[in-house]
């Protein structure tokens, strides 16, 4: 039984963790700070472990005094290590919308969420979240924010983020048939993958569906920002060398797509305008040919350009 109390008051301190930062969520200093942007998700982050632990305590409750206590151990674990990973999001969200709202940014933060506004604008994309400062250029998917880099040196380092909001286009944007992009993504990389192991398949369709996703990205910034994107990423962002890793293509192909994409935009425009800025990244960058993962990049770029041209407005 003493066992049992011990595990049952470690579940109520955690608990009690919980109230103290649900508490500080909704304080009046706080909700003015990052308010209608983050407080809802965090809420909601905040109730379902608060949940899951008063699940936990209740069911241990029902345990006989000489019970095993192993698994209500592990559980305990598992759900400590997920508040922490909840704490850590939260402090960096806070962290990061304190030093917007003192100005240490400079007014990145403030300049990057204009950018954004009107790319949202122009393709009718609901976007209505802020940009913070953070450790990189991300797209958070939980709460749809994007991270601009620490520090800003450079408005030349701006474009990127349409790149982050092409993350949040693949998850609004739908085809003609209704189809999300996402699933179309899905699809074109599970293609060719039938005569594997299933189990093999999966893992490679996985990581050929992120490696895709990052290409459509680079296209929709590249739709929309044409040699401003396309020069960023060439000239000061992307190493030839880079490999990629388990979620990110390799460094070639993302400069096929890219150039793929602002090859075509040159086409199809009076006087063929980034024809110069075209042969210069061509010269200093190489050629860009079939990735590792075997992704046929010219032709998810294709697919992805057609995509953009019919459903997004003509403006973008």
């Amino acid at each position: 039984m003493a066992g049992l109390q011990i595990l049952l008051t470690q579940i109520e301190g955690r608990l009690e963790t919980l109230r103290a930062a649900n508490g500080l969520l909704e304080s009046d200093g706080l909700r003015r700070l990052i308010g209608g942007q983050l407080e809802p998700h965090f809420a909601i982050e905040f109730a379902n472990r608060v949940r899951s632990l008063v699940a936990l305590r209740t069911s241990l409750a029902q345990r006989a005094p000489d019970a095993d206590l192993g698994d209500g151990w592990s559980r305990l674990e598992q759900e400590s290590r997920a508040i922490e990973r909840l704490y850590d999001r939260f402090l960096t969200h806070v962290q990061a919308e304190t030093f917007r709202a003192a100005g240490f940014d400079h007014g990145a933060a403030l300049v990057a969420d204009g950018l954004l506004t009107e790319l949202a604008a122009l393709t009718d994309l609901p976007w209505r979240r802020q940009a913070v400062v953070g450790g990189g250029d991300v797209f958070e998917e939980a709460t749809e924010v994007i991270s601009v880099r620490f520090p800003q040196y450079s408005i030349w380092l701006l474009p990127v983020v349409a790149h982050e909001l092409g993350h949040f286009a693949a998850s609004r944007l739908r085809r003609e048939d209704g189809t999300p992009v996402r699933a179309m993504i899905a699809g074109l990389a599970g293609e060719g993958l039938t005569a594997m192991l299933p189990a093999s398949a999966k893992v490679l369709q996985a990581q050929r569906a992120d490696f895709l996703e990052e290409l459509f990205a680079d296209v929709f910034a590249t739709w929309l920002l044409g040699p401003a994107y396309a020069c960023t990423c060439l000239e000061l962002e992307l190493n030839p060398n880079d490999a990629g890793d388990r979620r990110h293509p390799p460094a070639t192909a993302r400069a096929r797509a890219i150039l793929g994409c602002l090859s075509w935009l040159d086409a199809d425009s009076v006087g063929r305008p980034y024809a110069r800025v075209l042969k210069r990244l061509s010269e200093v960058w190489p050629s860009a040919g079939r990735s590792t993962s075997d992704l046929d990049v010219a032709e998810a770029t294709g697919q992805f350009i057609s995509l953009l041209q019919t459903r997004l407005p003509p403006q973008a």
